[in-house]
């Protein structure tokens, strides 16, 4: 009997080893993307908007692509066309409110009624595959509105 009470005590112990850098993980993405889609919509608003399309599709760019976990940014019209990815420019052009995470979650319509709805960055978690990778990961994201017709995102990930 006290032998399979230390068992299960030991199991439950790695099993927590492992859950608490995973809940980190997501603290700190939510931390990261909040401060840089901030910091974006603070440039957004300060330049013409095809400059800050191109800053966001820079896949080079120091600013708009940071570790850890792959921080990078994201940009659409409030119709859900996406203008800008700077590591995933296969989306540019897709419309993005008929997208689904692996739940079945129509998140990218979420995002546009939630940002439409607030003035301060917005945070959504998602599960999709990596295309780098093709395993399952946790994505973080914080969006916003710096005007009404545009929409911003900084998006990470775990993996």
């Amino acid at each position: 009997m006290f032998r399979t009470l230390v068992q299960v005590g030991v199991l439950v112990a790695c099993a927590t080893a492992f859950i608490k850098p995973a809940l980190a993980d997501i603290a700190a993405m939510r931390k990261l993307t909040r401060a840089m889609v901030l910091e974006a919509a603070e440039y957004y608003r300060s330049v013409p908007f095809d400059e800050a399309q191109a800053a966001f599709n820079d896949l080079t760019s120091e600013r708009w692509l940071r570790q850890p976990f792959h921080l990078h940014m994201f940009g659409m019209h409030a119709d859900g066309m996406v203008w800008a990815d700077n590591i995933f420019h296969e989306l540019v052009g897709v419309d993005f409110s008929l997208v689904y995470d692996l739940e079945g979650v129509q998140f990218g319509q979420e995002i546009l009624e939630r940002t439409a709805e607030s003035t301060e960055p917005i945070t959504v978690q998602i599960r999709f595959l990596s295309p780098a990778t093709g395993n399952e990961t946790i994505s973080v994201g914080s969006c916003m509105r710096p005007e009404p017709d545009h929409v911003l995102c900084s998006w990470s990930e775990q993996e």
